[in-house]
């Protein structure tokens, strides 16, 4: 054997040995691979702790919270029309003091007023006694009226309606007697001098008082105000669209400040324009009782719904798609719901079993089919 050829029988050993060894790592690890996969364990997820609650559907009534300043529904601003000095009352002109409805409010100095419609009274009298004769010439028939009207003409009473004249002669030869004149006069005298005397239109409390008794009064001046202490009125506003649940009429229940008293109100009237700056509608609410003032801060509580059969939740439960996730068994799975409303951070869902078990947490994580224990 030559030198070439042995060079060639090493070079094949050489490499068939090499072969060998590729072939012998590729089993070896072949079989590693097998062993691991024969040995490996699958480990699951552990179930999940969750929190949940059971369905009750029940009915549920839906409030909106409204609020304003109770403003008292009659205020009279006293003023008076004619001069005088305010004399004392039976009841004193300050603030805080109670009328009742018709009682003496002021009272102004109005002798030298009335002497001079007594005065007049008294012209008055004369023009008609030297009438007189001259009615029984020229018109008999009328001049027993007339006498009779003279024989109760009493100064210190209201004048009273003069004998109705129908016939154009009789009304002529009177009037140029200047009796209709006179008489026009004194009537108008007297309903001036009644304006001295100011009784109060209501049964109210005296809120306000300019004056007081000797001091001088003009004509138009402000005096004070009185205001009604049992029914007032409170302005609330409320969004368009809640409007469809406050018709006229509809009852507003009524809270103080301290919450501790409750009253019935009844909205009123609406405002049908809406405030440009709040793109709201003010309705007034009217409401009557004891232990309430002007210009008290309250609250108002007006139905708006009334939902039967239905289930309230806290409104971060619902999906995008206005699902719920539910436990059926050990997995979360999801369920279809029927939103009635929304409001005040709940939701009001009907179609939902009673006892259904429904997830009350979110999480991103959460998936169908995840096992949870509750």
């Amino acid at each position: 054997m030559n030198l070439q050829t042995r060079r060639i029988l090493i070079s094949a050993s050489f490499l068939l040995l090499i072969l060998a060894a590729v072939l012998l790592v590729q089993k070896m690890r072949s079989k590693a691979g097998e062993l691991a996969a024969s040995q490996q364990v699958v480990v699951e997820q552990p179930a999940r702790k969750v929190n949940i609650i059971e369905a009750v559907p029940g009915v549920h009534v839906l409030e909106k919270e409204v609020s304003g300043i109770l403003v008292a529904k009659n205020r009279y601003l006293v003023y008076t029309d004619v001069p005088g000095r305010m004399l004392p009352t039976e009841r004193a002109f300050k603030r805080g003091t109670y009328f009742p409805r018709g009682s003496v409010l002021i009272r102004l100095d109005k002798e030298t007023e009335q002497i001079n419609l007594i005065a007049r009274k008294n012209q008055l009298y004369n023009a008609i006694a030297s009438l007189i004769p001259d009615l029984k010439l020229d018109f008999p028939s009328s001049a027993g009226e007339w006498e009779t009207y003279l024989t109760s003409f009493n100064e210190e009473m209201p004048v009273k309606a003069l004998p109705q004249v129908t016939d154009q002669k009789l009304k002529l030869f009177v009037s140029a007697r200047g009796i209709f004149q006179q008489y026009q006069q004194i009537r108008a005298e007297e309903t001036r001098l009644a304006k001295y005397t100011l009784h109060t239109p209501i049964a109210g409390i005296l809120t306000e008082a300019l004056v007081q008794p000797g001091g001088y009064v003009q004509p138009g001046q402000r005096l004070g105000e009185i205001t009604g202490n049992h029914r007032f009125e409170v302005e609330m506003t409320l969004q368009p669209e809640d409007l469809r649940f406050a018709p006229i009429g509809k009852e507003v229940v009524i809270t103080t400040n301290a919450d501790t008293l409750r009253y019935k109100g009844r909205i009123s009237k609406i405002n049908p324009v809406i405030d440009a700056a709040t793109q709201s509608v003010t309705v007034i609410v009217d409401i009557s009782g004891k232990n309430l003032f002007h210009g008290m801060y309250v609250e108002g509580h007006l139905v708006t719904q009334r939902l039967e059969g239905t289930l309230e939740i806290d409104r971060n439960l619902l999906l995008p798609d206005e699902s719920l996730f539910v436990v059926q068994g050990d997995t979360l799975a999801k369920i279809a719901v029927e939103v009635g409303s929304k409001g005040n951070g709940m939701a009001y869902l009907s179609g939902i079993k009673e006892g259904t078990l429904i997830l009350n947490e979110t999480s991103p994580t959460f998936r169908e089919g995840m096992r949870v224990t509750y």
